[in-house]
């Protein structure tokens, strides 16, 4: 099993209902990634598994090592129950992995130039 030192979530940019899993898996693809760049996709209904977690993410430049990458559908309409989800799946991670709410970021924590996930996840863990 790979160190796990961190959490890091993204959002898909995209109020489309149609973009599930296989639409950004497809998205990835074709720039040249192997599989999703996500370890857990959380739709409007459900988590999926993109990568699974023994499998790098491609999700941060210079950060995927060592981190799980976790991304919601949609772009700036989350639904309480994604946020639900998503609360239920970190803390899964973190008793796994034995992380705190310290080890998990916003994606624009890493770039400043983006917005991803469009939330501030530190907020949504308080709730």
């Amino acid at each position: 099993m790979r160190l796990i030192n961190k959490i890091i979530v993204h959002c898909t940019d995209s109020n489309h209902p149609d973009h599930g899993l296989e639409e950004v898996r497809s998205w990835h693809k074709a720039r040249q990634f192997d599989d999703i760049g996500y370890n857990y996709f959380i739709t409007k209904m459900r988590i999926e598994v993109g990568r699974t977690v023994h499998r790098v993410p491609a999700s941060v430049r210079g950060h995927n090592t060592g981190s799980i990458a976790i991304a919601l559908m949609g772009k700036d309409n989350f639904t309480h129950y994604q946020f639900m989800l998503l609360k239920m799946l970190i803390k899964i991670l973190q008793d796994t992995y034995n992380l705190t709410d310290a080890d998990v970021y916003n994606h624009y924590d890493f770039n400043k130039r983006k917005t991803c996930p469009n939330f501030n996840v530190r907020e949504i863990l308080k709730r």
